[in-house]
């Protein structure tokens, strides 16, 4: 799609870590927000949107979640199938090729929408169409895990390019229950981010959390 600032589809057919998936353990700050909320529901639903090679897909399924991931490239989708089946194979992700904004407005509900380093790969005048599709797929009382790189540079000296506003962004859930919104301190690097012609990008990153549940 245009939109998206990168070609995750080339992205993931060169890019390869069975084990420990490409971008590594998920963030397990935002697993135990998860799972807190995971302890007032039975049965409950998660939603994982660009969920790659199944970082949070696959530890929110073992914590209990039926899980739906998205994904608009079927070579992350096939990666996280596979990584899926090692861990455990009665999982049961429901894994999708599919483009958000295409299941944006959809008869769907979850108890938990998770997305992790999506919204930074989206030009800023869509961030307000996605986080409130997002809403509209929350259930009442449902919980919004949100984690994305607010300003990106290729060096420590170099000019920062803010690719999300942390501001605006937590303005959308001024109705909702914040639980937390925070926005990192420093820069730091990046663990991946290698694009087809060898150029590195997002070398050093700043990113912003919010965790918030719906009214």
């Amino acid at each position: 799609m245009p939109y998206l600032e990168r070609d995750w589809r080339s992205f993931w057919r060169d890019n390869r870590e069975p084990e420990n998936g490409v971008y590594g353990p998920p963030n397990s700050e935002l697993l135990e927000c998860a799972r807190l909320s995971l302890d007032n529901r039975v049965g409950a639903l998660a939603l994982d949107v660009a969920s790659g090679d199944g970082r949070y897909a696959i530890p929110l399924a073992q914590m209990g979640y039926k899980v739906t991931a998205i994904d608009i490239s079927k070579e992350a989708i096939d990666r996280l199938n596979e990584r899926a089946t090692l861990a455990n194979p009665s999982l049961g992700i429901q894994a999708q090729e599919a483009d958000i904004f295409d299941i944006l407005g959809e008869k769907r509900s979850y108890d938990l929408v998770i997305c992790s380093g999506f919204i930074e790969e989206t030009p800023q005048p869509k961030h307000e169409e996605l986080v409130l599709g997002l809403q509209e797929l929350t259930n009442r009382s449902g919980i919004n895990i949100l984690r994305y790189v607010t300003e990106k540079k290729l060096s420590l000296d170099a000019e920062a390019e803010v690719v999300a506003n942390h501001t605006q962004l937590q303005s959308f859930y001024r109705n909702w229950n914040i639980v937390k919104s925070e926005i990192e301190t420093n820069f730091r690097q990046a663990k991946i981010g290698r694009e087809l012609n060898g150029i590195i990008v997002n070398r050093f990153f700043r990113a912003a959390t919010i965790v918030a549940t719906k009214k």
